[in-house]
């Protein structure tokens, strides 16, 4: 562990939420103990490289879409963020290791002690670990991807056997015939829409129990008394922004763009495994508006042309050189059908998108 203990000093912005001690080495998992305490010791210490494991590679996630997402004039980021890949992968290697030492460990005991519970909770520790490495191994051949790496340098995934997904649970104790059966509509072009909120939906698509998307309010303008929230939305290194006249709005918006990104990477087949896709019947029900994006720029010149009003003028106010983090990159000022609306982001053309829909939707509460 002492690649990981340097690499803590030399890198104390990575919040790991681990503290090592730097004092003593990881020897209960470098060298098995026998007493029961170094046991104890043995398993806390693997937990831990699991949780900082899994917090760097969703950390090198995050930082990849900053990467593609902005530009810098240096190589200086793109080294850094090179050696932490890295690292991760000296991380892998070890676990894996540790994976082969557990399983020649349960089959000693089936040998030898014949205990039963012993071997069952030694053969669930390895499913975990294995699941483990599995999702993250995924996650980690994304980035390398990223990075150029050749292929023969990628992890082979581990296949996992997982259930499918079932949207309700049944007791075994419940007869079958008991419960309601679902109507069988014969027309299925009569299929109902899927009703629930972008929010909703967004949620009901991460596999992980307990973990959720954290949405940010990045900021709020006034304009023509009413004032425009921008909220952020972040998912398993995804990062999306969402605008609305109310809070709710925006973060229904930024669960909107969030959702349309996952349908976008699972076209593409680079959807994070701890994302559930979208089966045929979904694709089918879910709303249209998710489903393809709205130019809300072309919708807001028609309005004009329409309602006899100069076409949108947009104005690039300011933009910032600092794409390394997180901050807002362009301004840009919009002036239409009498409303003026300044919207903040870190690509050009969605602050434009995001200023023309903030103005159609002014507009269509003017009389409110």
């Amino acid at each position: 562990m002492e690649s990981i203990k340097n690499y803590l000093k030399i890198n104390p912005t990575i919040n790991s939420k681990i503290i090592y001690d730097k004092q003593k080495p990881m020897i209960n998992v470098d060298h098995k103990r026998k007493e029961s305490y170094q046991s104890e010791l043995y398993e806390k210490e693997k937990n831990q490289m699991f949780i900082y494991l899994n917090n760097l590679i969703t950390a090198l996630l995050i930082e990849k879409e900053r990467l593609i997402n902005f530009t810098f004039d240096s190589n200086e980021k793109m080294n850094e963020f090179y050696n932490r890949t890295k690292l991760a992968g000296k991380i892998i290697d070890k676990l894996k290791y540790l994976i082969n030492v557990e399983k020649s460990r349960f089959l000693l005991i089936d040998e030898m002690t014949k205990d039963n519970k012993k071997l069952e909770e030694s053969k669930a520790t390895v499913n975990w670990m294995e699941k483990s490495i599995y999702l993250v191994i995924l996650r980690y051949n994304e980035i390398a991807k990223f990075l150029n790496i050749p292929t023969n340098d990628f992890y082979t995934e581990i296949k996992i056997e997982t259930e499918p997904f079932q949207s309700t649970f049944v007791p075994k104790n419940v007869k079958q015939e008991n419960l309601p059966q679902p109507i069988q509509l014969k027309d299925k072009s009569a299929m109902v829409s899927d009703l629930r909120s972008s929010i909703e939906l967004l949620r009901s698509k991460i596999v992980n129990h307990g973990i959720t998307p954290v949405y940010r309010l990045l900021g709020k303008v006034a304009c023509d008394l009413r004032f425009i929230y921008n909220y952020s939305c972040t998912l398993f290194g995804m990062y999306v922004e969402g605008f609305g006249i109310s809070k709710f709005e925006a973060k229904e918006n930024a669960a909107t763009e969030m959702l349309r990104s996952i349908l976008k990477k699972q076209k593409f087949g680079t959807l994070s495994s701890h994302i559930r896709p979208f089966n045929k019947k979904e694709l089918k029900t879910i709303s249209p508006l998710i489903r393809s994006k709205k130019n809300y720029m072309a919708t807001l010149e028609n309005v004009c042309i329409k309602n006899n009003y100069p076409l949108p003028i947009y104005t690039l106010i300011s933009s910032t050189k600092n794409g390394y983090n997180l901050e807002d990159k362009y301004s840009i000022r919009c002036n239409a059908i009498d409303f003026v609306v300044t919207v903040h982001s870190n690509k050009q053309l969605i602050a434009k998108q995001s200023a023309a829909q903030i103005i159609l939707s002014l507009w269509g509460k003017k009389d409110e």
